[in-house]
């Protein structure tokens, strides 16, 4: 049981899960200090603090995912607009977890931080699963009419 549990484990532990958790991890300095600064220094209510700081991060997130993590030379409206979706829900868990918890009296940094190891599997989950994940491979027998009119006739060439 236990030997099944790490060869799962290690099936997860990609170059690609990897560096998706390293831009997870470095994003969450300039989160704070962008909170520290909205809440702490120009005393802006705490929850339009993480709202403004959540979503400024969520976008400059992407863009480094999108190159760094899944390798794409541009970013998409698409592929934005798919992320926004897939972590609209790990931000509601953030969010809500983190003004909880300043709200039953932790250090709003603390409660932050605490936030977001909860939403970070929400993220996880949706962004492999759904915004970047690999489309299933087709044989060519198995064409769609999408890709048919797409493709030059043999008369076009």
């Amino acid at each position: 049981m236990i030997r099944s549990l790490v060869t799962r484990l290690r099936g997860l532990c990609t170059p690609r899960v990897f560096r998706w958790f390293v831009v997870g991890v470095l994003f969450e300095m300039p989160d704070l200090l962008l909170i520290a600064f909205l809440v702490g220094t120009l005393g802006w209510p705490y929850a339009l603090g993480t709202a403004i700081s959540g979503e400024l991060c969520t976008i400059m997130r992407f863009l480094v995912t999108d190159r760094f993590v899944f390798g794409h030379r541009r970013p998409t409206v698409l592929r934005l607009w798919q992320y926004h979706l897939a972590n609209l829900l790990g931000f509601a868990v953030w969010w809500t977890g983190a003004n909880v918890l300043e709200h039953l009296g932790v250090h709003y940094i603390v409660a932050s931080v605490f936030a977001t190891v909860i939403s970070a599997a929400v993220n996880l989950v949706s962004n492999f699963l759904w915004v970047w994940r690999k489309p299933k491979e087709t044989g060519p027998a198995s064409t769609t009419a999408v890709s048919r009119l797409a493709a030059p006739t043999e008369s076009a060439k």
